[in-house]
């Protein structure tokens, strides 16, 4: 379990980790580097100085010893305890760091010392040799801390030995003053390698948030966007390389975007030259066809009141009735060629009288609003033939696959927008398959969709299976002055 907990947070802890930004990696790398040599810096340091300062109170110890000792033999020859002990008391004045001394004989008892009180016996046999050595050092632990014990002999050992204890305060307090002005100065050095730190990692940080500054905005579609990289490092290359790139990305994209106003430029003069060649189709219809099939069911009709046979007379009648036939369907064809209401009332008629007469010929229940619009709006005639040509191809697909029962058609003015939807309960279809499935594919949608891109809008269609379907047009209002 230990193991898996330990696994888990250092998991959580890599992850935190790489999601921290490189600038503040790169500068805790630096950081952790400087305080990690600056504490061991600080450490061999302080230990070395330690040893040297130590060295230096050991020698400065044995040499007040030696000297000491060499007064001593003296007043220890003669027996002069006085003598003994104003050496003693000179020594102690001259030198702040003896806590004590001793003088003991060969055999180890005490002679003279500068305590105020009995020496304890223990701190006699701490440090005494009988056999002879020149000198020799203790270090004893006490109340008031450590404390350097130095033996020296007096006269080979003749005469005994001399014995000092320095106190470890003033080295201490050398080394705390020497530890203080190194700890300042490591410091210093810290924040300056700090500061150098931030500098560089600044410097490598600049071309990369160059480049993350450029990637979004070509993201965005700003393909205007160039590194400016005056580095010839990798950052440098990358940004030479991205520039090319984005340059490339400019060059196609506007060649694509001239390719594009071309095919829609074809495309409106494709539908444009198709309305007129449908003006023409219904003029030709109304005016010739139409005129020509009058004049013969006039003539039939002449022709009939001249005969009196009763069967040529139900022959004209038949061809009379064939032909009233013919010019109901050449009317309508020329009014779905060419609706005259677009010319004559406007869009907003147009659209009404067609939904009037959808309901009239189908068994589809459809409901007309319209709101924002004045009763004299006229739009242009490239947007109101566009947005007919989409409500028809809209009715005729309901008629054909919807197997709708209800239609809602709405027409809004908002501001400078004009905004279609039409609305169906049929069984709706998957938009995905269709545009998926191999053979026929949807060019009744694909044709309104055509017509709401030249005409500068937006074309949106939503159907589910069994929910109906949902029409969204919006496209920019172009009002006739």
């Amino acid at each position: 379990m230990k193991f898996l907990e330990t696994k888990k947070f250092f998991s959580k802890f890599i992850e935190k980790a790489l999601a921290v930004p490189i600038f503040f990696k790169i500068m805790g790398i630096a950081f952790g580097l400087i305080v990690l040599f600056c504490i061991g810096a600080l450490i061999e340091t302080r230990v070395l100085l330690y040893k040297s300062l130590k060295n230096q109170v050991e020698e400065k110890g044995i040499a007040i010893t030696k000297d000491l000792a060499s007064r001593l033999a003296s007043p220890l020859l003669t027996g002069n305890l006085f003598g003994i002990y104003e050496l003693l008391k000179e020594t102690t004045q001259s030198h702040k760091d003896i806590r004590y001394i001793l003088v003991l004989d060969k055999n180890g008892h005490i002679v003279a010392h500068t305590f105020e009180h009995r020496v304890s016996e223990e701190l006699v046999k701490v440090n005494f040799e009988e056999k002879f050595v020149p000198y020799n050092l203790e270090i004893l632990n006490t109340e008031e801390g450590k404390i350097l014990d130095i033996l020296v002999s007096v006269f080979e050992g003749r005469l005994g030995v001399v014995r000092i204890g320095l106190v470890d305060a003033p080295l201490r307090e050398a080394l705390q003053k020497a530890t203080k002005h190194l700890l300042i100065a490591i410091i210093i050095m810290a924040f300056i390698g700090i500061f150098i730190s931030y500098f560089l990692t600044y410097i490598l940080n600049m071309p990369l948030s160059k480049l993350i500054f450029a990637v979004n905005e070509v993201s965005t579609g700003n393909l205007k966007t160039r590194v400016n990289i005056i580095t010839n490092d990798e950052f440098g290359s990358f940004g030479k390389v991205f520039n090319s790139m984005v340059e490339n990305l400019e060059k196609n994209q506007l060649e694509l975007k001239q390719n594009e106003e071309m095919r829609q430029k074809l495309i409106e003069k494709i539908i444009y030259t198709q309305e007129d060649e449908r003006n023409r189709i219904a003029r030709e219809l109304h005016d010739k066809t139409g005129q020509t099939l009058t004049s013969l069911k006039i003539g039939l009709k002449s022709f009939e009141s001249g005969i009196e046979k009763d069967d040529m007379k139900n022959k004209l009648e038949s061809f009379r009735t064939l032909l009233n036939s013919s010019l109901e369907d050449i009317h309508n064809l020329a009014v779905e060629l060419r609706p005259p209401l677009l010319d004559d009332f406007g869009f907003l008629k147009a659209v009404r009288k067609y939904v009037e007469e959808f309901e009239n010929t189908f068994p589809v229940k459809v409901e007309y609003k319209t709101s924002g619009f004045s009763e004299n709006t006229k739009l242009l005639s490239s947007l109101e033939i566009g947005l007919y040509r989409v409500i028809q191809e809209a009715f005729t697909n309901i008629i054909k696959h919807a197997k709708a029962d209800k239609v809602n058609i709405t027409l809004q003015k908002k501001k400078s927008d004009l905004i279609l939807t039409i609305t169906d309960d049929g069984v709706g279809f998957d938009m995905d398959k269709i545009k998926t499935t191999s053979g026929r594919k949807p060019i009744g949608l694909f044709g309104m969709q055509e017509r709401i891109y030249i005409l500068g809008g937006k074309f949106n269609i939503k159907s589910d299976i069994n929910k109906g379907t949902e029409i969204y047009i919006k496209v920019p209002i172009k009002e006739e002055a």
